[in-house]
């Protein structure tokens, strides 16, 4: 019988094992004729691969005690999502990745810094047993709420433009006249996180609290680090949308609107009621 801290140490043949759940998969592709066995086995040498690869990263970062490396591996993985957030949502406007990076990096900062420090009052502060995963968690949840942000957006843009317009033309800024489609926009963006915050161990058992119970730790103490990930994350997402909505609102309305065929004239009557900032005249 195993001791209660244990865990089955796995090897290379245990993994390689588990092959066989996609093989059985593989034989149901090809009995149908669903033209997925190519994507089938891309999608698990990758998964094979960048999981090993990630695998050895963690153990040459969690054997550092240097925070520089650390935040230097955060902003590598905060670069790779903004990448894949702003290629997946389809919005190719000019200077739009910087802004998605913007957001990451400082919803990650401002969420963890407070939790690492404060919270879980580590020794030191940049633990990577702990930063490395939970910043990891952070970007990954983080980068969805702004695909799904900006992907509503687009959407709304495209189907509210002649509201967009009324508002404009009878003088309102920038600001009020998106304000509805931003509002349905960042709620798109929330419900997920929010519809995930009210069900957590009712309908599933997530995957950070199945982990720690599965290597041993207690199920109290596993919740306990659960409940603090998920009002973690939730913040996160909504800091990280909201950040978004304040630096690239303009960038993104004027971008929508240069690929219509009437741009001038609305260009000209966004920047006509775009806020003007005041300047004292010495």
């Amino acid at each position: 019988m195993m001791e209660e801290t244990s865990f089955v140490v796995l090897s290379w043949w245990h993994v390689l094992a588990s092959m066989l759940f996609l093989l059985i998969i593989g034989i149901a592709i090809c009995w149908l004729k669903l033209d997925l066995g190519g994507p089938l086995v891309f999608g698990a040498i990758r998964c094979f691969l960048q999981l090993t690869a990630v695998g050895y990263i963690l153990e040459w970062a969690f054997n550092t005690d240097h925070p520089i490396k650390l935040a230097f591996i955060v902003v590598i993985m905060a670069g790779i999502a903004a990448h894949t957030a702003y290629t997946r949502q389809g919005w190719q406007a000019r200077g739009l990745k910087l802004r998605i990076f913007a957001a990451l990096i400082l919803s990650v900062t401002l969420s963890m810094l407070p939790l690492l420090t404060l919270i879980l009052d580590l020794k030191p502060w940049y633990h990577p047993y702990y930063s490395i995963p939970l910043a990891g968690m952070v970007l990954a949840n983080s980068m969805n709420g702004i695909m799904l942000f900006l992907d509503r957006f687009r959407s709304e843009m495209s189907g509210y433009i002649g509201e967009f317009e009324a508002y404009l033309s009878l003088g309102a800024t920038t600001w009020l006249a998106a304000l509805p489609m931003i509002r349905r926009s960042v709620r798109a963006g929330l419900m997920p996180a929010l519809n995930q915050l009210a069900v957590m161990g009712v309908v599933a058992l997530p995957g950070m609290m199945s982990g720690q119970i599965i290597a041993g730790v207690s199920p109290i103490e596993a919740v306990k680090y659960q409940i603090i990930v998920m009002y973690l994350l939730t913040s996160a997402i909504a800091m990280s949308i909201l950040l978004m909505v304040l630096q690239s609102t303009w960038l993104i309305v004027t971008a929508k609107l240069s690929s219509y065929p009437e741009k001038e004239q609305f260009e000209k009557l966004a920047a006509s009621n775009k806020p003007k900032k005041n300047r004292t005249k010495i």
